[in-house]
């Protein structure tokens, strides 16, 4: 898929909403789940995170847009801006992959602050 065709995949295609059932959610993770949800209660996130306590936050979306993007495995020395970056997945796993420096914009501050709570749990340096 040519690069064009997969940026305008990513920014494309329907809204989807985060779907949580707050029994499921860990006590731990609850406050922060209910922060993602209030900040944008018609959207949620779309973005899927894995904690690494084994806990799933499954966003809205059956595709992964990080697997769309064909991301080289190792990143290290990269810097990666993440504009859009909702509740962060994409740096998270840039960060994961070993990039030297991640920064994460987005229009909607709760998610922002979200993004940043999340990269603490991972104890990840991502500035947002």
């Amino acid at each position: 898929m040519k690069l064009a065709s997969r940026i305008r995949s990513l920014l494309g295609g329907n809204k989807s909403q985060l779907v949580v059932k707050m029994d499921e959610v860990p006590e731990k993770y609850k406050p922060l789940v209910k922060k993602i949800v209030a900040g944008s209660p018609i959207w949620g996130s779309h973005q899927t995170i894995q904690f690494p306590d084994g806990f799933v936050l499954k966003g809205g979306r059956d595709e992964s847009r990080i697997d769309m993007l064909d991301l080289p495995l190792d990143l290290s020395g990269a810097s990666v801006l993440d504009i859009g970056c909702n509740i962060g997945a994409l740096a998270l796993e840039c960060k994961k992959r070993n990039a030297s420096k991640v920064v994460g914009l987005d229009q909607k501050r709760n998610l922002v602050e979200c993004a940043g709570e999340i990269a603490d749990i991972f104890n990840y340096d991502i500035e947002y």
